[in-house]
C-alpha cells in the first residue's frame, strides 16, 4: 500500500506536491501495481532531470497502462524514493533508483 502525504501549499491550479510512504519495500513493476488500484490517471517515470515526468516513462488511466516504455531491466530494479505531484484525479510520481 502507499500513502500520500501533501507537502507544499495547493497551487492555483489545484495541484500539490506530495511525498509518498511505501508500506514495504516495492519493486517498480510492484509499485506501478500499487499506483493502478488507485484508480487515478497521470505518468510514472524514473527520475531524469532532463523530463518532468521522468524518462523512462509510462502513462496510465485508471487501472490501465496507456503507453508502457519502461523496460524490464527497470521493474525488477527496487524503488529507493518516490515524489508525485497533482491534484483531484491526476497524479505524477518520479521513482528513484
Amino acid at each position: 500500500m502507499i500513502k500520500l502525504t501533501q507537502t507544499s501549499e495547493t497551487f492555483g491550479d489545484c495541484t500539490a506536491l506530495y511525498s509518498v510512504e511505501m508500506d514495504k519495500p516495492y519493486t517498480v513493476k510492484e509499485f506501478i501495481k500499487q499506483v493502478l488500484k488507485r484508480k487515478e490517471w497521470g505518468y510514472i517515470g524514473i527520475e531524469n532531470n532532463d523530463s518532468i515526468f521522468g524518462d523512462p516513462k509510462c502513462e496510465y488511466k485508471g487501472k490501465t497502462i496507456i503507453t508502457e516504455n519502461l523496460p524490464e531491466e527497470i521493474l525488477s530494479q527496487p524503488v529507493v524514493k518516490v515524489r508525485a505531484s497533482g491534484g483531484w484525479s491526476r497524479m505524477d510520481y518520479i521513482i528513484e533508483l
